[in-house]
């Protein structure tokens, strides 16, 4: 995707699509603004290094990899240097065939994999290098002939799949280097300080181009800029937090409160917390991963972290260290009846598990083997189902759901089977329903109005069917219903809600943002509030329809369902007059006298932005989308960021 305005919209470079089934960087020579190299790695066919050299209009492979690429770097004389597996490869042209290897980290004492590098600007010969593989666990490396030949540093840590590197671009000496935790050294490399930064696992560092000064560093919970004039590497202090728009908190799991907008949510790395509007507060540490808020007692809250460990905490609005507090306390129990620290029966790394919102005191646990049940809080727990046989080493999760009744039916997925457990709180193991699903599964839901329909999503990993629903569940006799409708391909199906009072509105998290449909799954419109980002849950309150969205990577959203600010209701509801339609590419939209100061945009189904066209006349307003693929597209008249009317055209 290319931005001619500041990255404020971005048109997909037609020259890629289809090309590049991955990319894992972008850079401009600094020779040639429309020099451009990307690197595309190999998933779904070859990969390697992409140039184009008319601004992107075109591309020309000029490295091909059989292998994992993951990095690349363009020096300020042109030389490219790029990185495949164990690695390094350079050119001081960028020509097709001009690549030779300069270095390979599967050899000698010290052993390398996974390859980030980084170049001082001002003195180019002296570059670093970042390695997550090989014997060196997390390894530095550095070079002082521009690459030619490397020198082992020193290991961070053992083992550890996230790495950064950035060296100050006037100073070869100074460079940052991270994995979990940040280091720093001033000394080229010869020693190197812990350099606490506000986070854990660290993915980038970005010295800001205009002031050498000044650097950028990303990381699991979102932005710290650093400031190196003055600097104290000592100062706890010494860095500020730039998320704070972007709400970059990676959430597992949540749950409503009884009213407003207080949630509950287990994220990555930053434990299990409540939040509001305006604030957060600590419920329980470690990655956080499914919870809930007792119902009955709404000072009672449970989660789960990593690898099946589940908690319990009372008194969660009195916040540490004030009177009254209390440390969450662990209820395994009987899950780890060898008190190992683990669950007996092997455990998922992010367990989910079900509490039933009717009794806050009974909770479902599926294990690797069985469903266990407590239904006293967490202080004793029996089995719940006999054995399942079914689930191999390499299997991610099981998905559990609930019908919210004083002795609740509790249906659970594993792998391509759909167990149903009438009775559950009082059923003895071994009566439930075993029903095969059309696949393996994702996620289950039950509809809130029919115990005999659940909707299930699949495994699909982004075409064909993805969503389905259920009929004549305890008949023996079970028909599924494919929902998937137009949802657009190449995006996963992550977690499903249904309208209570109306079932052929629903909503579904996917990988690429919320989808809703009026019609019972024959459409879907993404809503464009929501960031294009990866939504793992929902929960949606009965009281007052309140849905409550958790997304990995950008925090937790409330908002009313069926929601009114939705692309489908915006189309039906607004008059702008689009026609022909349906078109062929090319279209006419009417633009009001009021609207003169507007922008008018072209969307594609999957919430990507194809067009912005301003500086709108007080006539009909011509738009080419010859270009794009055939499909739905909504367009908009927008006054700023805010959207005066939309409608929607289809492209033959």
């Amino acid at each position: 995707y290319k931005s001619t305005d500041g990255g404020q919209t971005f048109q997909l470079l037609p020259a890629s699509a289809g090309t590049f089934s991955y990319v894992q960087r972008v850079v401009c020579s600094p020779l040639n603004q429309n020099t451009v190299y990307a690197l595309s790695n190999s998933f779904g066919g070859t990969g390697g290094v992409y140039r184009s050299q008319d601004g992107g209009q075109t591309f020309t492979q000029v490295f091909v990899s059989f292998g994992n690429m993951n990095d690349m770097d363009v020096l300020p004389n042109g030389t490219v240097l790029a990185t495949e597996d164990a690695k390094v490869y350079k050119s001081t042209t960028g020509n097709t065939g001009s690549f030779t290897q300069v270095f390979d980290g599967s050899t000698g004492t010290h052993t390398f994999n996974n390859i980030d590098l980084s170049a001082c600007e001002t003195q180019p010969n002296y570059l670093y290098g970042i390695s997550t593989g090989g014997n060196s666990g997390v390894g530095l490396f550095k070079s002082t002939d521009g690459g030619q030949s490397w020198s082992f540093l020193q290991s961070l840590q053992t083992s550890m799949t996230t790495r950064a590197i950035g060296v100050r671009p006037n100073n070869p000496s100074l460079f940052f280097a991270g994995s979990v935790g940040m280091y720093i050294s001033q000394n080229a490399g010869s020693s190197l300080t812990y350099y606490p930064v506000g986070g854990v696992d660290w993915w980038s560092v970005n010295f800001d181009p205009h002031n050498p000064d000044k650097v950028f560093m990303t990381f699991d919970q979102g932005i710290s800029e650093v400031n190196l004039n003055p600097f104290n590497p000592n100062s706890y202090t010494a860095y500020v937090s730039r998320d704070s728009l972007l709400n970059s908190l990676q959430i597992y799991g949540g749950d409503y409160f009884l009213t407003g907008d207080k949630v509950i949510a287990g994220m990555q790395d930053l434990g299990t917390q409540q939040i509001y509007p305006g604030g957060r507060q600590n419920v329980g540490s470690s990655d956080g991963g499914d919870c809930f808020f007792n119902k009955q007692d709404t000072t009672v809250a449970y989660g789960t972290y990593q690898n099946g460990g589940i908690f319990k905490k009372t008194n969660i609005n009195i916040p540490f260290p004030q009177p009254g507090f209390t440390n969450p306390v662990d209820i395994t129990n009987q899950l780890d009846a060898n008190n190992d620290g683990t669950i007996d029966e092997g455990a998922f790394f992010i367990n989910e598990f079900w509490m039933n919102n009717a009794d806050g005191e009974q909770l479902y646990f599926p294990t690797r083997k069985r469903l266990w049940r407590s239904i006293d809080g967490g202080a004793n727990w029996q089995p719940a189902s006999g054995y399942y046989d079914l689930i191999g080493p390499g299997s991610s999760t099981v998905f559990i759901e609930g019908n919210n009744k004083a002795n609740p039916i509790v249906y659970w997925t594993v792998m391509d089977t759909v167990f149903v457990k009438p009775n559950a709180r009082t059923a003895a193991p071994g009566n439930e329903l075993k029903i095969k699903a059309p696949g393996s599964m994702r996620f289950v839901r039950v509809d809130p109005a029919n115990d005999s329909i659940i909707y299930i999503t699949s495994f699909n990993n982004g075409s064909g069917p993805r969503i389905f629903r259920s009929s004549n569940l305890f008949s023996g006799n079970v028909q599924w219903t494919d929902l998937t409708g137009d949802l657009p391909d190449n995006i996963m199906v992550r977690c499903f809600e249904i309208n209570p009072q109306d079932s052929t509105q629903m909503v579904v998290g996917t990988s690429s943002g919320l989808y809703a449909s009026n019609n019972g799954g024959q459409h879907w419109d993404r809503d464009m509030q929501l960031p294009n980002v990866n939504i793992l849950k929902t929960r949606l309150r009965p009281s007052d329809n309140r849905l409550f969205i958790f997304t990995y990577g950008r925090g937790a959203w409330a908002a009313s369902f069926p929601s009114t600010n939705a692309v489908a209701d915006q189309a039906q509801k607004t008059e702008l007059k689009v026609w022909p339609n349906p078109s062929r590419g090319i279209f006419y939209v009417s633009v009001g006298e009021n609207e003169k100061n507007t922008s008018l945009q072209v969307w594609a189904a999957d919430g990507r932005l194809q067009r912005t066209i301003t500086n709108l006349q007080n006539a009909p307003v011509s738009v080419n989308i010859t270009d794009l693929p055939a499909g739905n597209y909504i367009i908009a008249v927008c006054r700023g960021n805010t959207r005066v009317k939309a409608a929607k055209i289809v492209k033959q």
